[in-house]
């Protein structure tokens, strides 16, 4: 049998199925392998471009923050400054206008040539001052008055839920309530006494226009039980004898604790994130709080009992003291008439002593939320 070999065909393999399939798929990969490089290029061009933009602008960013920090830092202690500086100042202003309010009455009471013991003409003059600094001073002054070195005294006060007329001697003190005082220009009251209490002590304001018989100025507060809904501090305006220069009488207007608080809650409550609070720098007692938080009580034996800003029940004043204490151990080593600011991790805290004319006999301690502050910037 003879065999016989014939040669490959090279035509045949083209027309090999299979091989035509490996040769198509070869091609489809390289294609695609192609287009994944093409992308991936792409992708890190777009990736190092948007780095490079995002690069740009944190650098941008930092340079202007550099360069408005110290301005942006400067705009917030102003913001703060002024914010709390429309506090010190309606405070300052008002306590100048009651000394002011109180020297034209004396002026006239003097003037006049009165006789501080005709209860005829001091009811009228001390019923017309009265009513005078209640509309223009937000309430603070409750009373109006003349006295003398004997513990008599005559003039118009806060009443419950109105007004009387008060005759206080060494002996008692007898209340006479003014009907409609409102709308009249005297106090239309019974001759008769609707009330007769203990005598008041007015050793405080004696005491003290002994010592200066021609001078203006407050007292330190005091309190009497005779009036136990009253913590008083006195603006007394002492009149001299013209023949003997000795004190002679006084015209005097009572502030307490409660209508001081009452005037600070009024100007805090415009301020959003604001405290503030006032104490007396002789004694470092609380006068005046811009909230509803006891100051003062009567204990079970008689005596009062007074708050000092850190024996008081608000967080906030307790801590606002503490910090202040880093500079200064009492608010008596406060400097009259200067400002001193300070800051806690939540607050700026500025302390300012009042009425640098007669002596600063008290302080006005404020602070303002630091994040109100800023939540207030433009």
């Amino acid at each position: 049998m003879v065999a016989s070999i014939h040669p490959v065909n090279s035509d045949d393999q083209d027309d090999n199925p299979h091989q035509a399939v490996k040769s198509e798929t070869d091609s489809v990969l390289s294609d695609h392998t192609s287009s994944f490089n093409a992308q991936s290029i792409k992708f890190c061009l777009i990736f190092l471009i948007s780095g490079l933009v995002i690069l740009s602008v944190l650098v941008l960013s930092g340079t202007w923050l550099a360069s408005f920090a110290p301005a942006i830092t400067k705009s917030s202690n102003a913001e703060r400054d002024s914010e709390l500086k429309s506090i010190i100042n309606y405070i300052e202003t008002t306590f100048k206008e009651l000394v002011m309010s109180s020297v034209n009455i004396k002026q006239q009471m003097v003037g006049d040539g009165i006789d501080p013991y005709d209860e005829k003409v001091t009811r009228q003059k001390t019923f017309s001052g009265y009513k005078s600094v209640k509309k223009n001073h937000d309430g603070m002054i409750i009373s109006s008055y003349v006295g003398d070195p004997n513990n008599y005294c005559f003039g118009t006060i806060n009443w419950g839920n109105g007004s009387a007329i008060f005759n206080i001697t060494k002996v008692d003190q007898k209340i006479y309530y003014c009907d409609n005082w409102e709308e009249t220009l005297f106090c239309n009251s019974s001759s008769t006494p609707d009330e007769i209490a203990a005598s008041f002590d007015l050793s405080v304001i004696i005491a003290q226009c002994k010592d200066t018989p021609t001078v203006i100025s407050y007292t330190p507060s005091y309190a009497d039980p005779a009036m136990p809904q009253y913590v008083f501090i006195s603006l007394i305006n002492c009149v001299a004898n013209p023949v003997t220069n000795k004190f002679w009488y006084y015209y005097g207007n009572d502030l307490t604790t409660g209508s001081i608080s009452e005037f600070l809650q009024k100007k805090v409550e415009t301020l959003e994130g604001s405290r503030s609070f006032i104490v007396e720098t002789s004694s470092d007692y609380l006068i005046a709080v811009d909230n509803s938080v006891s100051i003062s009580r009567w204990g079970s034996d008689g005596a009062l009992v007074r708050e000092t800003a850190l024996t008081v029940s608000d967080s906030s004043i307790n801590s606002i003291t503490a910090t202040t204490r880093n500079f200064h151990q009492k608010w008596k080593d406060f400097k009259c008439n200067e400002i001193e600011v300070s800051t806690s991790s939540t607050d700026y805290i500025s302390i300012q002593t009042l009425i640098g004319s007669l002596s600063c006999p008290f302080l006005n301690g404020n602070t303002l939320d630091q994040q109100s502050l800023l939540s207030s910037l433009p």
